[in-house]
């Protein structure tokens, strides 16, 4: 362990130890002070008006929240900590308390324990760091000095403010929000820095002992966007401080693009398609390895889509290497940049840290182990009670609904590993998700994905949603009957969709065995997914290797097809009153991740029949704002998701189950009506006109 901030902080109470070996300067003139070789004129800093009875304060910040702080602040300060470094904990206090001295200034916290890989990132191997940014831009880096007012005066000089009042650390400062707990582990990186350094002057991570290859690996070594790795105060000989830019938020700069939102959305097709993440322009068009497939990026090809990707990916950190080499360059700042809904969005974002910091998005292990456990006693009680009690009508009954609910239940738990929302890791989660839903369902996991990722990042709007894609058997929604219509007028054919919601009992139940169950194989294998056509064949060799021994085979053929028909209905009835009873419009680039969302979905009413009986997609809101909340906890956060939706006079929708399943044929029956009437104008006029 070091004494960085022992040598920040002279004050710092005598009981903190002391490394002998650190040499320490006096005053700020003997620092090593590096600054940029030109300043270019100062722009004043976008500083938070604050209310009389509110007190500035640090925000603990998660992977996600760091990543993205350039759009939520214009100047900040970030400090990284370590709750196994005692240094990192004995100076929180100060830090907790320096927000006071500059109110308005956004202070932040990451601690480093959580993920060391974000260090290299920033430049850095020790802790605690502390940086001065300015959106993407990285001015300044403090984490060797011997004087509080050093850090101070350096806010003063490097952001032109001036401190209000002098720090004084009161007991809330010693309670949080930087933690003051120290909470020792053994240190593997430290290890290996007396192995191959022979000293202990930092608190550091094992990314410190491998910086230089790490980053090698991130940007690719050998490769055009390969940027040799940032000095840090190791290598500058104990400076107290370097100016620089930020690696990671800033790469290569000055020798990529300024867009236009104009320039940016012509660029909006799968042959050219360009998208924004965090106002970085990412040309996506040779992206063919996109792990949530190739339509999702043509989904968002011409527009930011910011929101979708902190919502559906996580461990940013490993994603941001995939991202790197389609970064062509930054928004520039005009009129017709996106800003509507911006309160929305950063009153969401503020739901979302709150959500992170209550631990919503850990899930109960228990709980998803007496999860996968039913499923495989309820699927074997299905194969005993057939072969125990024999072929009756009461037995055959039996095992039927029981082969149903380990179907269905299993469709809900697939889910739940499909959307990382399981382990932290999300090998883990895939490895699960390819398991359950190939050994159990007999279907691809990455058919799912392709096809509920979509649903996902553009719920019910047309000819994006693969839900609305439906045409030829059902019209959804205002828009859609209209334009079928029109098409039906030009084509001569068409089906009677003012019947749909009769034919919705046919259609619904035979989804599964006539599309879905054929549809899934032949993704799989067209798309060379010989793991998911792994899994699903153990179904196939499982199901026909035993029920044929009591039923023969075409008996085996026939149960397969009433196990699907039910399962199926089950599955429609369940998703469907979540969403085709909702506005099914075109896509608002303008719109906002939760507005979106809000159009699109309603709930049904909790209880502990509809938790298990839906997989607690009854709060399909939360669900589909949260995507990667284990769903256990998503009634926790459902009071806030009501609250923003007060705030904003935005409709939250929840019903019976029973008037949830009713509605389903109510807007169905609503849709038809309005294809027939525009269908029969359309054909007097055409008469008319004859």
């Amino acid at each position: 362990m070091s004494s960085s901030i022992y040598e920040i902080f002279h004050y710092i109470p005598s009981t903190v130890h002391q490394c002998q070996s650190t040499s320490l300067t006096t005053n700020l003139s003997n620092s090593s002070l590096n600054f940029l070789p030109f300043q270019p004129p100062f722009i004043p800093c976008q500083l938070h008006n604050m209310t009389e009875n509110y007190t500035n304060h640090v925000q603990l910040v998660d992977s996600n929240y760091l990543m993205r702080a350039p759009t939520h602040f214009d100047c900040y300060i970030l400090l990284f900590f370590a709750r196994w470094c005692q240094f990192s904990v004995r100076f929180a206090p100060y830090f907790n308390a320096i927000p006071r001295s500059f109110p308005g200034l956004d202070f932040v916290a990451y601690d480093v324990s959580k993920s060391l890989r974000y260090m290299t990132y920033f430049g850095t191997n020790a802790v605690p760091s502390v940086f001065i940014l300015r959106k993407n831009k990285l001015l300044a880096r403090l984490n060797s000095t011997n004087d509080i007012q050093i850090l101070l005066s350096l806010i003063e000089s490097t952001l032109h403010l001036n401190q209000t009042n002098n720090i004084t650390i009161g007991e809330e400062d010693r309670l949080g929000p930087v933690t003051t707990i120290f909470e020792p582990s053994f240190d593997y990186a430290l290890l290996f820095s007396w192995l191959f350094r022979g000293s202990s002057r930092h608190c550091f991570s094992l990314a410190d002992a491998l910086d230089v290859s790490d980053h090698q690996i991130r940007m690719g070594k050998g490769s055009k966007n390969w940027d040799p790795p940032i000095v840090t105060d190791e290598q500058n000989d104990d400076s107290s401080m370097m100016t620089t830019l930020n690696p990671m938020l800033h790469e290569n700069s000055s020798q990529k693009g300024q867009f236009t939102w104009e320039e940016i959305r012509r660029h909006s097709n799968k042959k050219d398609r360009w998208l924004v993440i965090d106002n970085r322009v990412y040309d996506v068009t040779k992206w063919l390895k996109h792990p949530g497939g190739q339509m999702v990026l043509n989904h968002y090809a011409g527009q930011d889509a910011s929101e979708a990707f902190h919502a559906l990916h996580p461990e940013i950190h490993r994603v941001q290497k995939y991202l790197k080499p389609f970064y062509i360059g930054d928004v520039v700042n005009d009129e017709d940049q996106v800003v509507e809904d911006q309160a929305l969005k950063d009153d969401f974002e503020k739901l979302r840290q709150k959500a992170i910091s209550k631990k919503l998005f850990q899930s109960s292990r228990f709980f998803f182990f007496l999860a996968c456990l039913h499923i495989l006693v309820i699927e074997f009680a299905a194969y005993y009670v057939l072969f125990r009690y024999g072929t009756g009508w009461l037995p055959y009954i039996a095992s039927v609904v029981l082969y149903v609910v380990a179907e269905a239940q299993c469709g809900w738990l697939q889910h739940d590993f499909g959307h990382l929302s399981v382990f932290q890791k999300s090998k883990w989660n895939h490895l699960l998700h390819q398991m359950y839903i190939g050994f159990t369902k007999g279907a691809s996991a990455d058919w799912w994905n392709h096809m509920h990722f979509q649903h996902h990042s553009k719920p019910n709007i047309i000819d994006k949603d693969p839900d609305t894609r439906i045409e030829p058997v059902f019209v959804l929604g205002n828009k859609l009957p209209i334009r079928a219509a029109h098409r039906n007028v030009k084509y001569g054919k068409s089906l009677p969709y003012n019947l749909q919601y009769l034919y919705f009992f046919i259609a619904a139940p035979l989804l599964f065995p006539l599309y879905f169950q054929f549809t899934t194989i032949k993704h799989a294998v067209k798309r060379k997914k010989w793991m998911d056509v792994f899994w699903l064949s153990l179904f196939y060799v499982k199901f026909f290797s035993l029920m044929p021994l009591k039923l023969g085979l075409f008996g085996a053929l026939k149960l397969l097809f009433v196990i699907r028909l039910f399962e199926g209905t089950w599955f429609v009835v369940v998703t469907q009153s979540n969403h085709v009873v909702m506005d099914v419009e075109h896509d608002d680039v303008k719109s906002s991740w939760f507005r979106m969302q809000l159009k699109a979905t309603c709930n049904i009413e909790k209880s502990h029949f509809n938790d298990w009986f839906t997989g607690h997609l009854n709060f399909q809101i939360e669900h589909h704002l949260f995507p990667m909340m284990p769903r256990h906890n998503l009634y926790k956060v459902q009071s806030d998701v009501i609250d923003l939706c007060r705030k904003y006079d935005i409709p939250y929708i929840v019903k019976p189950m029973g008037r949830a399943f009713v509605d389903i044929l109510t807007s169905l029956e609503k849709s038809g009506r309005m294809w027939r009437e525009t269908y029969e104008e359309l054909m007097n006029a055409s008469k008319s006109i004859n």
